[in-house]
C-alpha cells in the first residue's frame, strides 16, 4: 500500500486486533477464565506496542501495575482503551528529544484508576477529544461507557488521560 493514509489506518486496525488476540492468549494461560490478571495482560501490551511503534526503544516508558484481577468482560474494552491511548501517545506524545510516557494502573478499594501521560505537546487541538471523526476518541469513549467509567483528558507538560472505574464483581 502507497498511500500513507490507508496504511496508517490499516496498521491501527492491526494494533486494535493485536490487543485482543494477547487477550485470547491470557485467557487460555488462565486456569480461572472468569478473572484475568491485570498487570501481566496489560505489561504484555504495552510492551508489545512499544515493539511495533518504537522497534529502536528512544521513548523511555515507565509501568506502575498494581495486581488486579479483572472480569473478562472489563478487560476487553480495557485493552482496546489501552492500545488507543499508547499509539496515540506514541504517535503524537514522543516528539521531543527525551520523550517518556508514563503508564499507570492503581486499584483503591474496588476502583482502578488508569493513568497514561506523556511529554509531548500535549492534545494541541482540544477539540481532536470531541470530534466524531476521530475513530481511536470515539472508540475510547465508547469503551468506557462500557466500563462504567469516567474519561478525562487535559494538558498538563504534556497530555494526560485518565480512565476511573469501578471493578466488577462476579
Amino acid at each position: 500500500i502507497k498511500d500513507e493514509k490507508a496504511l496508517e489506518a490499516i496498521n491501527e486496525s492491526k494494533e486494535r486486533v493485536n490487543a485482543i488476540s494477547l487477550l485470547h492468549q491470557e485467557i487460555y494461560s488462565n486456569e480461572v477464565l472468569k478473572r484475568i490478571d491485570a498487570k501481566s495482560y496489560l505489561s504484555n501490551l504495552i510492551y508489545r506496542i512499544q515493539d511495533t511503534m518504537d522497534p529502536k526503544r528512544n521513548v523511555n516508558v515507565l509501568v506502575d501495575i498494581d495486581e488486579i484481577h479483572l472480569d473478562i468482560d472489563q478487560m476487553i474494552p480495557l485493552g482496546l482503551i489501552v492500545n488507543e491511548l499508547l499509539t496515540n501517545s506514541f504517535k503524537y506524545g514522543c516528539t521531543n528529544s527525551l520523550p517518556q510516557i508514563d503508564f499507570s494502573f492503581k486499584q483503591n478499594e474496588n476502583r482502578v484508576l488508569l493513568t497514561l501521560k506523556d511529554n509531548g505537546p500535549g492534545i494541541v487541538d482540544e477539540k481532536i477529544v470531541e470530534r466524531s471523526d476521530s475513530l481511536g476518541f470515539k472508540l475510547m469513549k465508547l469503551f468506557s461507557v462500557k466500563l462504567k467509567g469516567e474519561f478525562k483528558t487535559e494538558n498538563n507538560n504534556g497530555a494526560v488521560i485518565t480512565l476511573n472505574f469501578e471493578i466488577k464483581n462476579g
